[in-house]
């Protein structure tokens, strides 16, 4: 996975000026990327759709998923889903944001789906006693 990723950065770099980490980049999508793409080896779910949201919000994030998705499905012959679109764009945009503030002294997370005030109150509260209150949360409704 390690070689689709360098050359997916590759291209990235040749299309968009962004000067963000990409070895951080894979470091924290390289897990998901492998589970995403056995996932879409074995089946695909055509209920799933991308989030509006997410692309209203982060059409630069938006366009490095869709870059990755592109190489990924070609390499592989395989065929990635929107959501799982949605998901690398949000790894993309945490990046961005991480970059355009410096060395983030915080951590950010992103919870996906419908979950109650409560609960996305308590998944903060949880990640804060364990962070040292150095958690920002962005919530997304899966669409």
């Amino acid at each position: 996975i390690l070689y689709l990723f360098a050359e997916i950065f590759s291209q990235v770099k040749e299309n968009i000026s962004l000067d963000i980490d990409y070895n951080r980049v894979f470091e924290q999508i390289k897990y998901h990327s492998i589970f995403m793409i056995n996932r879409s080896a074995t089946y695909m779910r055509n209920d799933d759709l991308f989030s509006r949201e997410i692309v209203e919000k982060y059409p630069v994030a938006v366009d490095l998923a869709i870059m990755t998705v592109n190489l990924l499905e070609s390499k592989l012959n395989i065929k990635i889903s929107d959501k799982e679109l949605g998901y690398l764009a949000l790894y993309y945009q945490m990046e961005i944001e991480d970059e355009k503030r410096g060395n983030p002294q915080y951590h950010k997370v992103a919870i996906v789906g419908e979950v109650s005030k409560s609960i996305q109150n308590l998944i903060i509260s949880r990640l804060n006693e364990t962070f040292q209150g150095t958690t920002e949360a962005d919530i997304f409704k899966s669409s």
